[in-house]
């Protein structure tokens, strides 16, 4: 049981991380997208 717990913490943890990291990835590349616009 605690195996599973500690498995689904760092899979969380690894999935909340990457959902960071991507939504920062996403957020550069629309202000890069602006500036060639402009």
């Amino acid at each position: 049981m605690i195996y599973v717990r500690f498995f689904l913490k760092r899979y969380f943890l690894l999935e909340k991380t990457y959902l960071l990291s991507f939504s920062l990835f996403e957020y550069n590349w629309a202000k890069v997208d602006r500036e060639q616009a402009i």
